[in-house]
């Protein structure tokens, strides 16, 4: 994300805070707690356009490698809308670039978090090998490949040996990647074919990778060797 792309953010977090919403900022984009039977009402009666049932994201992938006693990083929060299903864990790190984002999580959630704000491509503030799972939804998807790679190379060396780290990256080959004009560039010119291969390199195992839940975007599950 740019320096100017960070500050209009901050902007629009600021006044999703001064409206009071109660809504979770974020979740204009799709609610994960929305079961399968309201994603398909809010999908095909109402078109809006959620990119898949987000609830089977939680259930699949956050639910069963979140633990009390785990130290847990997210990578771009954002409003928390994931970070949310995050809270039972014994420690949670969120990396962020926009300061906005790290208030208005202490603002919904209380001050349980341990925040990193990054440069853009890097984790520098976190130890080497000291976290159980990392996440990120919603992030990776919009950024450039080589800060792809590197936050893919930094999510292992954080990562403890045998640690899992599940990560959603944008597939250029879904159409609903494929944005007109300019707006092309809002996703990431990564595909299903050269994302494994790119968590490989990093040193990773891969464990599952959903090509089909998502309908501009993958899911990958790795683990660093124990």
């Amino acid at each position: 994300m740019a320096h100017d792309e960070a500050l209009q953010y901050g902007a629009l977090i600021r006044a999703h805070l001064a409206a009071d919403d109660p809504f979770l900022y974020g979740t204009q984009w799709g609610d994960p707690r929305h079961g399968t039977l309201r994603y398909l009402v809010e999908r095909y009666a109402r078109r809006r356009k959620i990119p898949g049932d987000l609830s089977r994201v939680v259930d699949r992938y956050i639910r069963p490698y979140v633990r009390p006693s785990s130290t847990v990083l997210e990578i771009g929060s954002g409003g928390g809308r994931w970070t949310q299903f995050l809270l039972r864990a014994r420690k949670i790190i969120v990396v962020e670039i926009v300061p906005e984002f790290c208030e208005y999580l202490e603002h919904r959630f209380g001050p349980r978090f341990e925040f990193y704000l990054t440069s853009g491509d890097e984790m520098r503030g976190v130890a080497d090998a000291s976290v159980d799972f990392v996440f990120s939804f919603g992030t990776l998807v919009h950024l450039p490949v080589p800060v792809v790679e590197a936050y893919v190379r930094e999510s292992f060396r954080v990562l403890r040996p045998g640690g899992i780290a599940v990560l959603q990256y944008s597939d250029k080959t879904k159409q609903a990647a494929q944005l007109p004009g300019a707006q092309d560039a809002g996703f990431s010119a990564t595909t299903g074919a050269s994302f494994p291969p790119m968590c490989r390199d990093a040193g990773f195992e891969v464990l599952t990778h959903d090509l089909r839940l998502l309908n501009h975007s993958n899911i990958i599950v790795v683990r660093r060797p124990s």
